[in-house]
């Protein structure tokens, strides 16, 4: 079981028991990637604790319904997406290196296709 799993699990056993003065965990906003959901499920079935399967269940169809995926990465997103600094970012940009850009009114923004398209030439 993941650390995350065991966070997870845990968190939903124990649900209102939060201190007040900490704001609740909320286990929807850590589900955000198939393969994280999927752990979590898992973990939750492992118990054969109708409730805890019941909130896990709740906790992934909230977490699918919290927002949709963003259409284009802001300059910040993309570097953190992609595991990359500002600095670098912006020195491959100045090479000419970088993903295509748009522009969205005053803000900079990297379509998810260029975004991809990025990635892919980066692949050796």
């Amino acid at each position: 079981m993941t650390n995350l799993g065991r966070r997870l699990i845990k968190s939903a056993k124990e649900g209102v028991a939060i201190a007040r003065k900490v704001a609740p965990f909320d286990a929807a906003s850590h589900l955000d990637n198939p393969e994280v959901i999927a752990h979590y499920l898992v973990e939750a079935l492992r118990t054969r604790d109708s409730k805890l399967i019941q909130c896990a269940i709740c906790n992934v169809m909230r977490a699918y319904q919290k927002k949709p995926a963003p259409a284009v990465y802001s300059i910040r997103e993309f570097c953190e997406a992609h595991g990359i600094s500002r600095t670098l970012y912006f020195k491959l940009r100045d090479a000419g290196k970088g993903p295509r850009e748009m522009q969205l009114g005053s803000r900079i923004v990297i379509s998810l296709e260029a975004a991809a398209a990025w990635r892919r030439a980066q692949e050796r």
